[in-house]
């Protein structure tokens, strides 16, 4: 990839700075795990908070589950954010853009740059002019000065350290309160990390993610009082494990209940956890007062060779079935993630899983087929077996955005 040098020279001084941030998810993805529901895009709105207000940007936000690619306006630089499953539709709209706006620069970061570079599979990534590998909040602002004084910008760019959440401040306001009514509810980051080692998942690919990294109970109070004075009901509370911090989930929980207490809010609170949740039953009775009423779990499957095998120890030592049942028992209704396609799968899983989801009484599962997500210990224990796929194939799926692009230099890291 080359390096760029972008002359907005002349409009350092006098014009607005025009920052758009686009959100191009895979629709059938995106719809699928979220029932079609459509949340906010918490990375624009997480990165926009950490560009000053008082600068000489101008943000928008082009959601395009809601408007028309076709009407993304200039702009004098899109940023993009996604996830592995994300690529092919964030290459079409991006060749789009790039046919309609030539001079118009973009940046990709978000899950997927990090995963592809564990992989050593940026080349995949090559349509956008710059690729940011880490934690953004702490660069945005200065990357986007670069490029608005029109100097020289690498196409790689990392992150020089893990951004601490607990440093987060909340939403920008602006761009939160003109579109968040659209969504279906919102979504609020709290925190991030897991200390469990399941081979398919790519948390553990970022540097330092095997132990939870917190935001403060403060902010999440702060935040949750403000969205529900826009009337949002309903609240994701993401994290890649709420009870990775057994002590910090406790104590957020409490914030929450002495909140509800001094205010008449009670938003509908939807987390993502582990099946260990089943252990704290002071906990569970404390979530259900908040308002958790759905919590989504990934139980993966009923095999318990499938479980070993991918190495999901906590729970392969469970019997699966008691434990749902105890959780539920609570009042929680339960999204089950399901995995099918691990080599100790029998020719009856589907028959298997059905089974465990009827006698744990579960009126939700999510299924999807193993992915080895590059970065991955999955990934590489089947590259070295020469069981992956070869690239070729896996670009054929993305044939438009190749028919596009026509020949590239190699990406060229700082």
């Amino acid at each position: 990839m080359k390096h760029i040098t972008l002359n907005h020279s002349d409009k350092v001084s006098n014009e607005e700075f025009r920052v758009t941030f686009v959100h191009a998810p895979d629709r059938g993805y995106a719809d699928t795990q979220q029932y079609g529901a459509k949340f906010m895009p918490v990375w624009a709105y997480t990165l926009a908070s950490h560009i000053t207000e008082t600068s000489h940007f101008r943000l928008s936000l082009h959601d395009c589950r809601f408007q028309k690619e076709h009407e993304i306006p200039e702009a004098d630089v899109f940023l993009f954010s996604g996830i592995n499953q994300d690529l092919s539709n964030l290459q079409r709209v991006r060749s789009d853009l790039k046919i309609r706006f030539p001079e118009v620069p973009s940046i990709i970061g978000g899950p997927i740059c990090w995963s592809f570079n564990q992989a050593e599979s940026l080349e995949l990534l090559e349509g956008f002019d710059h690729i940011f590998i880490g934690d953004g909040e702490d660069e945005i602002e200065g990357i986007l000065d670069v490029i608005r004084q029109g100097a020289v910008l690498q196409g790689i760019l990392r992150a020089k350290k893990r951004f601490p959440i607990s440093d987060a401040v909340p939403f920008y306001r602006p761009m939160l309160d003109s579109t968040i009514e659209r969504y279906y509810g919102a979504v609020l980051e709290v925190s991030r990390g897991c200390p469990f080692l399941c081979e398919f998942c790519d948390i553990r690919v970022m540097e330092n993610n095997n132990r939870a990294h917190n935001k403060s109970s403060e902010l999440i109070i702060e935040e949750l009082d403000h969205l529900c004075k826009l009337g949002v009901n309903q609240v994701l509370l993401a994290c890649d494990n709420f009870i990775g911090d057994l002590n910090w989930a406790e104590e957020v929980i409490d914030k929450i209940i002495e909140w509800q207490d001094k205010t008449s809010y009670r938003p509908a609170l939807y987390t993502w956890l582990t099946v260990n949740l089943y252990k704290s039953k002071s906990l569970m009775m404390k979530m259900r007062r908040a308002g958790f009423d759905m919590l989504f779990i990934g139980v993966e499957s009923f095999n318990h060779n499938s479980l070993l095998e991918t190495a999901k120890v906590q729970n392969s030592v469970l019997d699966m079935v008691s434990v749902l049942r105890e959780i539920q028992s609570y009042g929680f209704i339960i999204v089950a993630g399901l995995i099918f396609g691990f080599d100790s799968d029998e020719e009856d899983c589907f028959d298997l899983t059905l089974k465990g989801l009827k006698d744990a009484a579960l009126l939700s599962g999510d299924p999807s087929l193993l992915e080895a997500l590059p970065g991955t210990p999955l990934y590489r224990r089947i590259k070295l077996a020469g069981r992956l796929r070869e690239e070729a194939d896996f670009l054929r799926r993305n044939d438009y955005w190749l028919a596009t692009q026509g020949s590239r230099e190699p990406i060229s890291s700082i």
